[in-house]
């Protein structure tokens, strides 16, 4: 069986947590579409609980046809 030499034991070692921190970040950052998808969906999602208020208020269920 082969065994690693200490040297690239340590070295690996070394480099793991810093590349683990960088793929981490790399996949907690979102690019600027997804943050201009994310704004759209949060304004159909607050329009979306305004209609669905409005119904709940008026005693009826919600509209069907209204489509966002």
């Amino acid at each position: 069986m082969l065994e690693r030499h200490p040297l690239s034991t340590k070295i690996w070692s070394v480099i793991k947590a810093p590349l683990i921190a960088l793929v981490l970040a790399a996949g907690a950052t979102q690019s600027p579409p997804a943050w201009a998808q994310s704004a759209e969906l949060i304004g159909a999602f607050k329009q979306y609980q305004t209609l669905n208020k409005r119904c709940t208020r008026a005693g009826s269920s919600p509209p069907a046809a209204a489509k966002l």
